[in-house]
Formats: C-alpha cells, structure tokens, sequence
C-alpha cells in the first residue's frame, strides 16, 4: 500500500512537472533556469551526500525523491502564478528556492538505519 502511495505521488508529481513545462513552453518563455530547476536540486543534493561534512548511509538515497513534488509544486507556480512578475525573475527564484530546499533537506534529514 505504501509503495502504490509513493508510486501515485512520484507519478503524479512528474505529470505535474511536465504539464507546467509544456505551460512555459507554449508560452515561448522556457529558460536555461526552468531547465535548471529540474537537474540542479539533484546534483546539489547528490554533491552534498558525496563530499557533504554529514554522514549518509544508502537508506538516504530515498530523500531525492522528496526532491520530486517540491520541484513541481516550484513549475507550478513560475507557470500560473505571479503574472505580473518578469518570466526571468520567477525562473531565478524558482530555481533559489529548488536549490535552498535540496540543501535544507539534506541537512535536515538525520543518517537513516540501512
């Protein structure tokens, strides 16, 4: 039961995901930052567990899929909300809070047990 929860909200949060690109896109105003917004919180966080100064164990490996739904909710509002604000301010800060969030869930999230 578990797994079919973490599958529906990892599945709904790349459909997600692609809906507000395709939003941006439709648009004409995809950025190299909302394409940023997709990979750098990964590699930041995956940087971080690699050379981080805190002890991670493989059970840890799940905290990139926490990354998943942030990063969508992040697409969703740079594509619907705050219209009044320039395309490549709400990429940048899109892309700020993304990074933020991946550093802060890193720190946060204690050494689990394997």
């Amino acid at each position: 039961m578990l797994l079919v929860a973490f599958l529906l909200v990892e599945g709904g949060s790349l459909l997600v995901i692609a809906l507000a690109l395709f939003r941006i896109a439709r648009n004409g105003k995809v950025g190299g930052t909302d394409i940023a917004l997709v990979v750098l919180p990964f590699l930041l966080w995956f940087a971080l567990v690699v050379v981080g100064p805190l002890a991670k164990s493989l059970s840890n490996l799940v905290e990139a899929f926490a990354l998943v739904p942030v990063i969508a909710a992040l697409l969703v509002f740079r594509a619907y909300l705050f219209r009044a604000v320039p395309e490549s301010k709400k990429s940048a800060s899109a892309l700020l809070f993304g990074l933020l969030f991946a550093t802060l869930f890193y720190a946060c999230v204690p050494l689990l047990p394997e």
